[in-house]
């Protein structure tokens, strides 16, 4: 495993020195000035949001889902800060390895995203399913009902006004 870590970042620092930009030249890609402050308030914002979320009159699955999601952007952000603005290429391995965190941290994040989608449709349906007015729920059972009427017929044209009459020929 370390020597292919070796390997794939001496690939990398083999791949920067063909390209001899400026940006990949060893300089970080954000200044420090501006990425760290940034990094800071995104924190102070995923803090504030995941301590919010606590008190808020939520259903239980989705607060335990988006407070996982705060809790990994708040791992994520000083990552990304490092990543941005401290890493450099000159290191190529601690490059890479910081990179993959951060892509790492990025997948859990929308993988999170993805089950709290998921989790809000259940949790809509339920909802719906509970929570219909007497007059909702008669149109709703009217629906099904007439749905299960159209099931229970034979093939298309048995039995509909204006279909052939057996009795008559054509």
């Amino acid at each position: 495993m370390i020597g292919s870590t070796t390997t794939l970042a001496h690939g990398v620092s083999a791949v920067l020195a063909q390209v001899g930009s400026s940006t990949l030249s060893g300089a970080p890609l954000v200044s420090p000035w501006i990425g760290i402050p940034l990094a800071g308030v995104v924190m102070l914002l995923a803090s504030v949001h995941v301590l919010l979320l606590q008190s808020a009159g939520v259903p239980p699955s989705r607060r335990r889902l988006r407070t996982a999601s705060g809790l990994i952007i708040l791992l994520l952000a000083p990552l990304l800060c490092y990543a941005m603005c401290i890493a450099s290429t000159a290191n190529a391995r601690q490059f890479v390895l910081v990179w993959m965190g951060v892509l790492g941290l990025l997948f859990i994040v929308l993988m999170l995203a993805i089950m709290d989608m998921f989790n809000n449709v259940r949790i809509a349906r339920q909802e719906w399913q509970q929570g219909l007015s007497p007059s909702a729920r008669a149109a709703a059972e009217a629906l099904a009902r007439v749905r299960a009427g159209r099931n229970q017929r034979g093939a298309p044209g048995e039995g509909r006004p204006g279909d052939s009459d057996p009795g008559r020929s054509s």
